[in-house]
């Protein structure tokens, strides 16, 4: 067919088989990856590299599908013809015309277009634009132990899922331009990966790979490389890889450019896949619909919680507004309650006044006896003042009277003294005593002796 100047490369391949990391070399080489992409997440710290509104297209399809990128049972027949999938068909033919035609060279990378190929074949030939391909190549066990890692997958869904993914794309990409690339080869040796990816390919790249190398190597970095296995590793689990280690061979020999055998060892294995989905689609069928079932129920379930989370909510509101009130009603009471003690205490107050002004009465009263008895006691104090004063005038006049009356004494003691000497000196001269008989007689005569 004739197709436009721009060149489009699609990266495909299963899930956690190395297209980030394929993407992002083939990006920095200038392959244009257009606007908007997925964001690194935890279980990709180095980018997705994958554009959002497509990926989102993806995912809703499918969904609308009744599948998922996970499920290993086939899509309807005739799927991408349908009317459904005209709308998205639509819809990504306008990111392509809107993004990219006119681009020299462009891409973009999704593991789920392992499924979706017919759908995006019918859009490119539309579009007149011949796809070219890259296929990412990874040991199945690796793509086993990180899908465990991310998604909590048992090794047995994981080899199923990487079967289907890698046929589905080896299938789909038949007689079409396409190269494939080895992970393990790429974090060894990226640049004669890219060299020849370029030659196969028939593209030379916008960006010169030596001018990109100090960044390519420092994206491609060993440690984000977490799981690693060999090829011995594969044969240790004969019974559930026997498959996937023989495609795995051939897509190892295809990156390494002997593609002798990839188209038989890809029909034989799909020839055994296709035999084996006979007896294990029906089963994963019955699953389905138990899940879904479940999911029924749980969708019931969700709405019972729903209605009832509303109903809980709705008293939730209801108590907070009971409680609200009863807080403010709280309030209340606690404002009376005080209001209550403060006239109690107005009350008990007054009382106390009462008595207080009583008791003030009455030692006004006492006050007033007391300032009357006081005043007496004063009146009284002057009276003995004066009655003081006047007995020491009086008896300042008894001293100096009694001064006078004992110098008077002593006069008289004197005098006394002299009359008794005196005296002695009759008594005691011959005189007195010869009138001494005279005298007896007279005394006697006078009646004193």
């Amino acid at each position: 067919m004739a197709t436009n100047e721009s060149v489009a490369l699609l990266i495909i391949g299963s899930h956690r088989s190395g297209t980030s990391a394929t993407t992002r070399v083939l990006n920095l080489l200038g392959v244009d990856l257009g606007g908007g992409l997925l964001p690194p997440a935890p279980d990709n710290e180095y980018g997705f590299w994958e554009h959002r509104v497509i990926f989102d297209l993806h995912e809703r399809l499918l969904r609308d599908l009744d599948s998922s990128w996970h499920d290993v049972r086939p899509l309807p027949e005739n799927w991408h013809k349908s009317a459904a999938a005209n709308g998205y068909r639509q819809e990504l033919a306008s990111i392509l015309r809107r993004e990219f035609l006119g681009k020299p060279l462009w891409g973009f990378k999704d593991p789920r277009l392992c499924r979706l190929l017919p759908l995006w074949l019918d859009i490119l030939t539309e579009l007149r634009i011949e796809p070219r391909f890259v296929i990412t190549v990874r040991n199945p066990l690796e793509i086993a132990h990180s899908l465990q890692t991310r998604d909590r997958f048992g090794l047995a869904r994981s080899i199923l899922l990487y079967l289907d993914n890698t046929l589905e794309a080896l299938a789909r990409t038949k007689g079409r331009p396409r190269a494939f690339v080895s992970y393990s080869a790429l974090l060894d040796d990226w640049e004669s990966v890219v060299k020849s990816v370029a030659s196969k390919l028939r593209v030379e790249w916008p960006v010169a790979p030596a001018s990109k190398r100090e960044e390519i190597e420092r994206f491609l970095r060993p440690s984000a490389r977490h799981h690693v296995f060999s090829e011995q590793d594969l044969g240790r689990h004969p019974e559930l890889l026997a498959w996937a280690s023989e495609l795995h061979a051939a897509l190892t020999d295809a990156s390494e450019g002997r593609t002798a055998r990839i188209q038989r060892v890809t029909r034989a294995v799909r020839q055994k896949w296709l035999s084996a989905s006979s007896l294990f689609v029906p089963e994963i069928d019955r699953l389905h619909d138990e899940k879904d079932a479940l999911s029924s129920r749980l969708d019931k379930a969700a709405a019972r919680i729903a209605e009832l989370t509303k109903e809980h909510e709705g008293l939730r509101a209801l108590k907070e507004a009971s409680d609200r009130d009863a807080a403010e009603l709280s309030g209340q009471l606690d404002r009376m309650s005080q209001e209550l003690a403060a006239k109690r205490k107005d009350a008990s107050l007054r009382d106390a006044v009462d008595e207080l002004e009583g008791q003030c009465s009455s030692l006004e009263d006492r006050v007033t006896e007391e300032r009357e008895r006081n005043r007496r006691l004063q009146s009284g104090c002057a009276d003995l003042g004066a009655l003081g004063e006047k007995l020491r005038e009086e008896l300042q006049q008894s001293h100096l009277e009694q001064v006078r009356l004992q110098r008077k004494v002593e006069r008289a003691n004197e005098e006394l003294q002299k009359v008794q000497t005196h005296l002695t000196s009759i008594l005691s001269s011959r005189l007195y005593r010869w009138t001494r008989r005279p005298r007896q007689i007279w005394y006697r005569l006078k009646g004193e002796v």
